[in-house]
């Protein structure tokens, strides 16, 4: 058996196929032995700091930080934010306004309209803008996913078929970028609750403070509002500070209310123990992507310490390898079922889940171990490969 490995190296040899899932699991057994003082445990949350007060934010858009081009919301999704474009506008500086509509159209010299669920119209959009010698400087998207549920925007959006299909008009704006040759600055806009967790905006949110890695020339920034904050007057003082000030240039992530300016933040957690297990004796765990590697480590940590009833779900065949693996998780005596199925087909899934209960009575818990994964840039995908890595989660 190799030594010197750590668990990381192995995981890794295991997702290249080059050991066996059994023989990762082992090594990863043996190595835990070979620790002789336990590795300390560190528990941190993510939280608001307060940076500093509304008070202290005094800097105003200053002319020449546009042109700006700003993807306004319209109609009953809109609220105050609408004529955000109107007030950045008064410091001097162009503004395009961008609404979403049935189709592309140039509605006056400073708006248009597009379809966001249209690759092509953000393509139409910047050679528009370049053609007048415009090219933006900061793109401001107050486009949130509760876009794609507003019945008044003027566009048809019957072809979505879940809740991550809603993150295309944003996906759609990323993919243009590149036709965006001056731009230095990207505001992701949100009207939120620090109190609330709402599973599209996270998404969307950490999808755009990510996107430096694909557009390194780019500063992108999640700015998520609150309160009084949602008025065209103080989101124009909020994206003057974002701009202007040499302070903010590392914040990815800021979140403003009544109180101030809010970063995030990992707060290490006061820990005391584990006290009772978590895990139940002989309970029933459903774990997706069961038929991969790590999915197999959690089935055979749970079959063989717990003598748990493990219910895995993957969307591979139940071929032989698949057999092989629940052999060896019925080997220490633990039940187990496997089955064939999308974890993103809400029927199916609940179909399952019915009737783990009715086999076994109850799920004590669950693993969520699928997922897909491919080596293609966020920039090169296609709305199909984008929908795909999504919908497993």
């Amino acid at each position: 058996m190799r030594s010197g490995l750590t668990k990381r190296q192995i995981f890794e040899m295991v997702a290249r196929n080059e050991i066996t899932s059994k023989e990762g699991a082992e090594m990863i057994d043996a190595l835990g032995l070979a620790v002789r003082q336990p590795l300390p445990v560190h528990f941190f949350m993510p939280e608001w700091k307060l940076d500093r007060r509304l008070g202290d934010i005094t800097v105003s858009v200053k002319e020449g930080e546009g042109p700006f081009l700003v993807f306004e919301p319209q109609g009953a999704a809109a609220g105050s934010m609408a004529s955000l474009s109107k007030r950045l506008g008064s410091s001097g500086n162009p503004v395009i306004a961008v609404q979403p509509g049935e189709y592309f159209a140039q509605v006056d010299e400073n708006s248009f309209r597009v379809n966001p669920l249209r690759d092509e119209d953000y393509g139409n959009l910047a050679k528009q803008l370049a053609a007048r010698g415009i090219f933006p400087a900061v793109i401001c998207c107050l486009w949130s996913p509760l876009l794609m549920e507003a019945e008044s925007q003027g566009f048809v959006a019957e072809n979505i078929p879940s809740l991550s299909s809603r993150l295309l008009p944003l996906f759609y704006l990323v993919k243009s970028l590149s036709d965006f040759k001056s731009l230095k600055r990207f505001f992701y806009i949100y009207n939120t609750a620090a109190a609330t967790v709402d599973p599209l905006r996270e998404c969307a949110s950490a999808m755009s403070v990510s996107l430096g890695m694909v557009y390194p020339a780019i500063q992108f920034s999640s700015i998520g509002i609150e309160g009084s904050q949602n008025h065209p007057e103080a989101l124009t003082r909020i994206i003057g500070f974002e701009t202007g000030s040499a302070n903010v240039a590392s914040s990815r992530e800021v979140f403003y209310n009544d109180a101030g300016r809010h970063l995030k933040q990992l707060k290490k957690m006061a820990f005391s123990g584990f006290g009772e297990p978590a895990i139940v004796e002989g309970g029933t765990y459903m774990i997706t992507g069961g038929g991969g590697a790590l999915g197999f480590i959690f089935a055979r940590h749970l079959a063989e310490k717990y003598k748990a009833a493990i219910v895995l779900i993957d969307i591979m065949d139940n071929d032989s390898a698949i057999e092989e693996k629940l052999s060896q998780l019925r080997s220490p005596g633990a039940k187990v079922r496997y089955y064939q199925a999308d974890v993103s087909d809400r029927l199916a899934m609940t179909g399952i889940v019915a009737e783990i209960h009715k086999t076994f009575g109850s799920i004590n818990g669950v693993i969520h171990a699928a997922g897909k994964n491919n080596d293609i840039s966020l920039s090169e995908k296609n709305a199909e490969e984008f929908l795909n890595t999504l919908e497993a989660k």
